[in-house]
């Protein structure tokens, strides 16, 4: 079923067009055993990420080790595709809970532009001529620096660290327990951007903790 509804603002028309799921019957969601990937392919100048995604352990072969309710990440160097899950030894890839997963895209979406604006902002501020950066009424240090962000995120601490002088990036560092990971804070942004789609197919697969919406 198609509505059609017009708004004339001055003298301009605006068309909205809303398509009810009846106009398409047939979907095909993943199963609440499916294993989900949300993905950010490498390029030649940039590393990747995949995460590995898992409501409810997959019954086949070679997801012995999965535990429920839980996203394993997985980075992969410049130029270079992910390596297929059941490849990969429990070493190789960092776990986090669906929610925490789901939190830090969220940081990464909403919050993460903001800092590296500010970030930005003090570095460029050293980068002025006899332009000093004050950490104390009677100190103050001249042009290269080294900046740190650090906070929690659920039980996941993530930390960033980036020298002024550099080019690159920076590098944020993902801990929890004994396990971390260096991820390139751009792609993680990147990858932000389909977070509420990502939500959408989590719901409608079957997963509900912590997820806050209505699937139409």
């Amino acid at each position: 079923m198609v509505c059609i509804f017009y708004l004339a603002t001055n003298e301009l028309v605006f068309l909205f067009f809303f398509f009810k799921a009846m106009a398409d019957p047939l979907r095909i969601v993943p199963s609440i055993n499916a294993h989900i990937t949300h993905t950010k392919l490498a390029k030649l100048q940039e590393e990747g990420i995949q995460a590995n995604i898992f409501i409810e352990r997959p019954p086949e072969e070679g997801f012995e080790c999965v535990q429920p309710n839980s996203v394993y990440l997985v980075a992969s160097l410049k130029g270079v595709a992910p390596p297929k899950f059941k490849s990969l030894t429990p070493d190789q890839h960092f776990r986090v809970s669906i929610a925490t997963y789901l939190n830090l895209l969220q940081f990464f979406e909403m919050g993460w532009p903001n800092v590296k604006i500010d970030i930005e902002k003090k570095f460029k501020q050293l980068k002025k001529k006899n332009s000093a950066y004050e950490l104390h009424a009677d100190i103050h240090f001249y042009n290269n620096a080294t900046v740190y962000y650090e906070r929690w995120i659920d039980d996941l601490f993530i930390y960033f660290k980036k020298c002024s002088s550099s080019t690159d990036p920076g590098q944020f560092f993902l801990q929890q327990g004994a396990q971390s990971l260096a991820l390139n804070p751009d792609v993680l942004h990147a990858l932000s951007k389909s977070r509420s789609q990502l939500a959408d197919v989590l719901f409608k697969a079957g997963y509900n903790d912590g997820l806050s919406m209505l699937v139409m």
